[in-house]
């Protein structure tokens, strides 16, 4: 008998219906939120805060004289706090959309009789004005069909709804989400790629050979339906993949595998004229400034010794007569031994950088590595695969 319906489960699993169907609803399965406890906890604590904070705000200045505080808020903490890089969450998203969905609610509240009919239509129209005016926010079509059956209270209220509690509310909201964000350093709200650095029209070194934001932005407009991600976050993820992969196929090469052990150095207190010298005797563009433990304390540059014409003669005499601690550049980006040559990558390709010190556990500079060491050590592996 157990074998009989063996053999019957087995052919309905591989008739072409059923397996087509057995496909189907596996789609329904959901895929796994990647999301770590941290994220999350800080996540719920932002919901939390925001809603709590923006009800005592609102209740403080309007009191209970109107409905002060609406269930689509709920829906816009989420995306404020849960995904804060995403476009529907970008601060022109909430106050357009919000703002756009208001306005039409309520003419469509006070135009049309039947509250279905209504409501359709104002959430239909909101959806299209927001696509058009670059604003698209899924809670705001929560406004707009609240704006129609929220009751006699918001009826009543007419395009002042629009202004208490939706206004209000969006900017009490975006301002608790500007600043809790930018405190867990989120880059909320989104920032364009920076230019450059030289000034020129050149894409940094990285994009050269790989794709770039504007093939990724015609990718996403290629697509039939609207995805849910920005360019440059979308950019980040690939090359991360990029790096990821390379490393995979190439093995783990580390940085102690490829640094300068013999490394140059200079003291906060070394006189300018020594460290130029020092430059020019070994042909560097850069040395690691130490204190006297060895730990790092910056880094100096030959342009750093370089006259600026546009100076003040203050500004020349240090370069010309002072120690490496006047010129020198403190906040430095550091590698440590055991990294891998494709964490590397993007410090020299990514943020420009000729020369990255090699510090230990302790900040003790250990080692020095160059674009002309990266680069030799990724050619010979390619040689070897």
């Amino acid at each position: 008998m157990a074998q009989a319906i063996a053999r019957l489960f087995a052919l309905v699993l591989t008739h072409p219906v059923q397996a087509r169907t057995l496909t189907w609803l596996s789609s329904f399965i959901p895929a796994p939120i990647r999301m770590s406890r941290r994220e999350c906890l800080l996540a719920c604590l932002g919901v939390g805060m925001c809603l709590f904070s923006t009800e005592v705000i609102s209740r403080l200045v309007w009191g209970t004289s109107v409905p002060w505080f609406i269930a689509p808020m709920g829906a816009i903490a989420i995306l404020l706090f849960v995904v804060p890089s995403s476009p529907l969450a970008q601060p022109w998203s909430v106050m357009g959309g919000n703002l756009i969905a208001g306005i039409v609610g309520v003419t469509c509240a006070h135009w049309i009789a039947h509250p279905g009919l209504a409501t359709a239509i104002a959430t239909a129209v909101s959806v299209a004005l927001m696509v058009r005016m670059r604003c698209l926010h899924p809670p705001s079509g929560a406004i707009a069909a609240m704006a129609v059956l929220g009751g006699p209270e918001i009826i009543e209220l007419g395009y002042g709804f629009v202004l208490w509690p939706v206004l209000a509310n969006s900017l009490v909201m975006l301002a608790i989400a500007v600043v809790f964000n930018s405190l867990l350093k989120r880059g909320y709200p989104y920032r364009p790629a920076p230019a450059p650095r030289h000034g020129t029209s050149d894409p940094p070194a990285v994009e050269r050979t790989t794709f770039t934001e504007e093939d990724l932005s015609r990718s996403l407009e290629e697509h039939a339906e609207f995805i849910d991600v920005n360019p440059h976050d979308l950019k980040s993820i690939l090359a991360t993949a990029e790096l990821h992969a390379w490393e995979r196929r190439h093995g783990a090469l580390r940085c102690a595998d490829i640094m300068s052990r013999d490394v140059v150095q200079v003291q906060p207190d070394t006189a300018v004229a020594d460290a130029r010298r020092l430059l020019h005797r070994h042909r560097f563009n850069a040395l690691p400034v130490v204190n006297p433990d060895l730990t790092l304390a910056g880094m100096i540059a030959m342009h750093n010794l370089l006259l600026d014409p546009d100076g003040n003669a203050e500004d020349s005499e240090r370069r010309i007569l002072g120690t490496v601690g006047d010129v020198m550049k403190p906040a430095v980006r550091c590698a440590r031994p055991d990294h891998s040559i494709a964490e590397l990558v993007p410090l020299f390709a990514g943020d420009g950088l000729h020369h990255v010190p090699v510090v230990d556990e302790n900040n003790v500079v250990v080692g020095m590595l160059t674009q002309t060491d990266l680069l030799a050590a990724m050619f010979r592996q390619g040689l070897a695969t």
